[in-house]
C-alpha cells in the first residue's frame, strides 16, 4: 500500500510502486517511535491493511484495532438468499455481493465502520488524553469507493435520478457522457 509506506518511511514511492507491504530494509517511523516510548496505536477499517500485500503495517505498532465491515470485506456470513450481483453498477463477483451482505449489518449511521472508527479514536482519546507521549493513527477508508451512504444523508440532496446505484463507478473509459 504505497501511501502507507510512505508515511511510515517518509520515501516518496506512490507513483512508482504497487500495493505491498514495508520491506525488511525499511525503517517505520511508527517503530521508531514505539521503541523510544511513544505509545502507537492504530485505529482504521482500511481491509487492505490486513490483506495479503498489506502485511505488516499494523504490526509497527503497540496496538491496533480493525474495523470490519468496510468495502468488499470478507466479514459476516451469508450462505442462502445472498444478494444478486449480475445487475448492479461497478464491480461484480464475491466482493462486490459481500459487500452488500455487509450493508445489511448497517442500518444506521453509527453502524457504519466511518462511525465505528471515529468512536475508537474518540475512546483511545477518552483513555489516554491525560498520557503523555502516544500517537493515534485514525485511518479511515472513507470517502472512499463504493461511496455509500447512510439514506439520510442522500434524503439532503434530492435529484432526479431514479437508475441504478452509482456507488462504485467502473474504472474504464468514460461511456456515459457524449
Amino acid at each position: 500500500m504505497p501511501a502507507r509506506r510512505e508515511l511510515h518511511t517518509g520515501r516518496y514511492n506512490f507513483l512508482h510502486r504497487c500495493w505491498g507491504p514495508l520491506e525488511p530494509f525499511d525503517n517505520s517511523a511508527v517503530a521508531i517511535m514505539r521503541d523510544n516510548d511513544v505509545y502507537t496505536h492504530l485505529v482504521s477499517d482500511h481491509m487492505h491493511y490486513w490483506e495479503d500485500g498489506g502485511a505488516n503495517y499494523h504490526t509497527q505498532y503497540n496496538s491496533w484495532e480493525c474495523v470490519r465491515g468496510q468495502e468488499g470485506d470478507l466479514w459476516k456470513p451469508k450462505m442462502q438468499n445472498r444478494p444478486s450481483v449480475k445487475e448492479l453498477w461497478g464491480r461484480g463477483g464475491s466482493r462486490r455481493e459481500h459487500e452488500l451482505i455487509n450493508r445489511e449489518y448497517m442500518q444506521e449511521p453509527e453502524e457504519f465502520p466511518l462511525a465505528k472508527c471515529f468512536a475508537k479514536g474518540m475512546e483511545f482519546l477518552k483513555t489516554n488524553h491525560e498520557a503523555d507521549r502516544w500517537f493515534l493513527h485514525l485511518e479511515c477508508f472513507d470517502p472512499h469507493e463504493p461511496f455509500y451512504a447512510h439514506q439520510s444523508y442522500k434524503e439532503k440532496y434530492i435529484d432526479s435520478y431514479s437508475a441504478a446505484d452509482l456507488d462504485w463507478p467502473p474504472y474504464a473509459k468514460d461511456h456515459e457522457r457524449k
